[in-house]
């Protein structure tokens, strides 16, 4: 596939809007003016960063900047990685067309326009996840992990008291759930307790619990931490 295969049908879309157009036009792929509106289209065969920074260079000129690629497949469109590139160019103010080839007749549709990203609205729509961050990370008493790490059991404020339950467990035989928190476990112990999560832990009676095998493991393998949660 070649870029000038994508001409056309934007070409034939603008042109539908009213637009006057022009190809390479002091570098711009496409040019288009109606009354005192500039608009740009940056076109490539697959989006990729030198398409992006064409476009951002191009509003410079105007605030009517678009970018035209071939439409991904039914399968791709809705993935985590194109719904990401289309939060990218709204970010940017960068309007999207799609390209459709896959038929006899190829043509273009507009997806989104430039538009001035609200960052209050942004923020306003994950609240609650920036809620959990800021608990999240209060409730850890230290960084235990490597920024970047993968396919990596994570130190979180969770396991950390589940640690911290464990350790206190290990040289009794039972504890109530009561017992635990006076002792200085997380006020979520009677739900560490209940979910049983990592399966550290055995009831043996109302709110009462034991050490299990794999709680013993765990305590071998998160030494080093359990040791800083212990003095902490």
């Amino acid at each position: 596939m070649k870029e000038v295969e994508l001409y056309n049908p934007v070409k034939t879309l603008l042109e539908s809007e009213g637009y006057d157009i022009r190809a390479e036009v002091t570098g711009v792929d496409i040019s288009a003016i109606k009354d005192d509106d500039l608009l740009i289209v940056e076109m490539k065969t697959a989006f990729n960063m030198k398409l992006l920074m064409q476009a951002v260079k191009r509003q410079r000129m105007s605030s009517n900047v678009y970018i035209a690629i071939p439409r991904p497949t039914y399968k791709k469109r809705f993935s985590k990685d194109n719904k990401d590139r289309e939060y990218l160019l709204k970010r940017l103010s960068i309007g999207l067309i799609y390209i459709i080839l896959e038929v006899e007749d190829p043509y273009a549709v507009f997806v989104f326009p430039p538009g001035d990203f609200n960052m209050n609205i942004s923020r306003g729509r994950t609240t609650k996840r920036t809620q959990r961050l800021i608990n999240e990370h209060k409730g850890r008493s230290k960084n235990y992990n490597t920024g970047g790490s993968v396919r990596t059991k994570l130190v979180t404020a969770y396991r950390e008291n589940s640690l911290k339950i464990a350790h206190t467990l290990k040289d009794r035989e039972s504890m109530k759930t009561k017992e635990l928190r006076e002792a200085g476990c997380s006020e979520k112990t009677t739900t560490i307790l209940y979910d049983n999560h990592y399966g550290w832990f055995e009831k043996v009676g109302h709110a009462e619990y034991t050490l299990s095998k794999d709680g013993e493991k765990a305590l071998t393998k998160y030494r080093d931490i359990v040791k800083h949660i212990v003095k902490d």
